[in-house]
């Protein structure tokens, strides 16, 4: 027989004569086959601020083979392999990556006076051949949604405890006084929420949208113009802070939240970003919107977070509650490296900054590429505003800039893919590059 081949049964004999050979145990190293793998697995510890964090963890290079074809290998080429992927840089390289991991895990916990350990300990426990990074993504997601949870229960917590009905007698005597219904439609960007929740207000008898912004009012005030649900137009007027049409006789009101007349019943409100109950500066606009909407059925559109504020102010107010929670209909993938060059921009992508200041710079810059621009941001008169919005709706210009309240917008606004140019410091003076 030859010896460069031991026969299958030997197999196991020789990876453990392989491990000694090249002190495996002594470096902290193991040989595993799990999961339809042979891999390597590096064993260390993390000391951070008090902590000592131990890990068993598969290197970015740690999968060797399938088995099927470590046992086709002579003891020579595993060894080669085996001296190849375990090196002293590897090892340096994973404990490099597991301090600094460590180190993000335990700040963001300390934050809401959490045990790190209530997350880093599966690190030494968990059995997979997955390289660490893949573990260190599903530990950053369970903290996470850990995090999402806790500010979700928070702010519903403040939001009931805010409540207080009897310091507002006039603001919701009407909405007190009526049988309502809630109906929460929640989902992320082109989830269809907002299109259903227009769909129910465009039948109605009566009723009012409710919008962050004077550009969302504008827009669902023209669809509702352009609505025709039982064959007539609708009779619709519009009210912001700075613009007033007025239709004679009008059903239906499209306005910013913070101008809701209290004192009209009609029967359905769909008060649209609902999330921004946690805004610090404007959530207690919407939770009067909540709780004064003068309207049989209330529609309330916005981010799955939303849901547990939404329960908390439905169950203070005794007003019954639906929830439905819709999936987007196209995938939304982010590139890994930032835009480089403004001549990658094509015709119907949006570019969002963060000031007026830069949605200028990148309209002029974009511009010089020879593609035409339209800009939306908040200092616009509405009349300039419409006129930007609707040429890019048309086609007419090949690009929108705007800052990022247009992201609200950007239902009626489709873009086929949107940019982000900011001097935000999370996206360090970058442009990433967001595909619907």
């Amino acid at each position: 027989m030859n010896q460069s081949h031991p026969p299958l049964d030997d197999t196991e004999h020789d990876d453990a004569f392989l491990e000694r050979e090249l002190d495996f145990a002594e470096r902290g190293i193991e040989l595993v086959k799990m999961e339809g793998r042979v891999f390597l697995r590096f064993s260390g510890e993390v000391r951070y601020e008090g902590l000592r964090v131990p890990y068993r963890l598969v290197p970015s290079r740690g999968v060797l083979a399938k088995p099927s074809k470590w046992r086709k290998m002579d003891m020579l080429a595993r060894r080669d392999l085996l001296e190849e992927r375990a090196t002293p840089d590897a090892i340096e390289e994973l404990q490099t990556e597991a301090e600094a991991f460590v180190r993000d895990i335990a700040e963001e916990a300390d934050d809401f006076g959490w045990d790190p350990m209530l997350f880093l300990h599966v690190l030494d426990e968990l059995e997979t051949s997955e390289p660490a990074e893949y573990v260190f993504q599903r530990i950053s997601q369970r903290l996470t949604h850990a995090i999402e949870r806790e500010q979700e229960e928070r702010h519903a917590a403040r939001t009931k405890e805010s409540i207080n009905l009897a310091e507002y007698p006039e603001s919701f005597e009407v909405a007190s006084r009526m049988q309502r219904k809630f109906i929460a439609l929640l989902g992320p960007t082109n989830s269809g929420k907002t299109h259903r929740a227009m769909e129910a207000l465009a039948k109605a008898a009566s009723g009012v949208y409710l919008a962050p912004l004077r550009l969302l009012a504008l827009e669902n005030y023209e669809r509702l113009q352009n609505a025709r649900p039982h064959g007539a137009p609708i009779k619709v007027s519009l009210i912001t802070g700075e613009e007033r049409r007025i239709a004679e006789d009008a059903t239906h009101v499209a306005s910013t939240v913070e101008m809701l007349d209290t004192k009209t019943q009609v029967e359905v409100a769909v008060i649209d970003e609902i999330q921004m109950l946690a805004d610090r500066d404007r959530g207690a606009a919407w939770t009067a919107a909540v709780c004064g909407a003068p309207a049989s059925t209330v529609f309330l559109v916005g981010a799955p977070e939303a849901r547990r504020a939404i329960e908390a102010l439905a169950e203070r107010l005794e007003v019954p509650l639906e929830v439905h929670v819709l999936k987007r209909m196209a995938p939304l993938a982010m590139e890994p490296s930032p835009v480089r060059k403004l001549g990658n921009l094509r015709r119907g992508d949006a570019v969002i900054a963060f000031s007026r200041r830069d949605v200028l710079m990148w309209r002029d810059m974009i511009t010089e590429k020879g593609l035409s621009v339209a800009t939306v941001y908040g200092n616009l008169s509405p009349e300039v505003r419409r006129a930007q919005a609707e040429r890019f709706r048309e086609g007419q210009a090949d690009i929108v800039v705007g800052t990022d309240a247009l992201a609200m917008g950007l239902n009626r606004l489709p873009p086929k893919n949107s940019y982000l140019g900011a001097k935000r410091p999370a996206l360090q003076g970058k442009a990433y590059f967001l595909k619907p």
